[in-house]
């Protein structure tokens, strides 16, 4: 039995009908906050997308909350004052539940990864699936298709991260921002709640929201997660990573550390914009620093059987990833 790791961020979920960070931008009602922070942005990064104005907002949330912000905000013109802006912010969070929140379609749900889970062999291997989505892709489709291979930390909807060192074939799932699905109940205690929506009886989402600083929920589910990410990388010889832009600082870091310290462990990225990541991706520094160990797919996802066939390229035809197909790499 091997360990391989499938890591989606938001260019997996696109095809699924859920939004970029770019595609969000066109979803967040103007205001004159809003539009003066796309200006902003505009002319002083050129290329933004709705993490920068999370961070932006961040920010300002934070210095309203000292002694000098709400100084500032009693002198500053009613659209800009402190309640006006928290309100904007409170939207904004709101409408990323509501977005993401949503089913996606089984059908292209399955043809997207389906074929490949089949190929990495989840029946006879371990697949850690690691995510950066707050959508219910991951969840949904493995208790639909997978329920009985399917190790999501959450065994009964209550949170027993202890379920995920199990040691037999299947799907082990890692929210590493959290999840739409994932609540804190009013005591104390997470719970998986499969509406996926903001349930009144429980008191909210774990997640963390899409700011460049990754700043809110602290809850140690997240240490958890980013513990294993770090330790199944040290252990395993092949991760996939689809529709991740590199732009999170600490799961660089993590990726950093994993590759000094495993000489066998091999990078395939799936991206159609691989050459043309936003300003803020390590990719390139990853990229040149691992040299053959790293292969690149520059094309689209949404196609599990394509996707399949171009891996096949890259490893061979042999299910489940043979050992004889990684040693073409040693």
């Amino acid at each position: 039995m091997k360990d391989y790791i499938l890591f989606t961020g938001a260019g997996a979920s696109k095809p699924l009908g859920y939004p970029t960070t770019v595609d969000f931008l066109d979803m967040i009602p103007d205001s004159p906050i809003v539009k003066s922070a796309r200006e902003f942005l505009k002319e002083k990064l050129g290329r933004y997308d709705v993490e920068h104005i999370v961070t932006l907002f961040e920010t300002i949330d934070k210095f309203f909350g000292t002694d000098a912000g709400e100084f500032i905000s009693k002198r500053l013109p009613v659209d800009y004052q402190k309640s006006n802006f928290q309100k904007i912010y409170r939207d904004l969070k709101r409408l990323f539940l509501e977005v993401y929140s949503k089913l996606p379609d089984l059908k292209k749900l399955e043809a997207a990864y389906m074929p490949l889970l089949e190929y990495l062999g989840y029946r006879e291997n371990k697949i850690h699936w690691f995510t950066t989505n707050y959508d219910p892709t991951l969840d949904y489709l493995c208790i639909k298709k997978l329920s009985d291979y399917y190790i999501s930390g959450f065994p009964n909807n209550e949170w027993k991260p202890e379920t995920l060192e199990a040691n037999k074939a299947g799907v082990y799932a890692y929210f590493l921002h959290g999840s739409t699905a994932i609540h804190r109940r009013e005591d104390g205690d997470i719970v998986l709640a499969r509406n996926y929506k903001m349930n009144p009886r429980l008191d909210y989402n774990v997640l963390v929201y899409p700011g460049l600083t990754k700043e809110g929920e602290k809850h140690p589910i997240f240490e958890f997660y980013y513990n294993a990410l770090r330790d199944r990388l040290r252990k395993t010889e092949l991760v996939i990573v689809i529709g991740f832009s590199f732009r999170d600082r600490d799961i660089n870091e993590i990726f950093m550390e994993a590759f000094n310290e495993n000489d066998g462990l091999r990078l395939v990225v799936v991206d159609s914009g691989i050459n043309n990541l936003p300003e803020g991706s390590s990719f390139p520094e990853l990229r040149e620093k691992l040299g053959e160990r790293c292969i690149t797919i520059p094309k689209p996802f949404g196609d599990g059987k394509d996707l399949v066939e171009e891996i096949k390229k890259v490893f061979g035809k042999d299910k489940g990833l043979a050992r004889k197909a990684i040693e073409k790499f040693e």
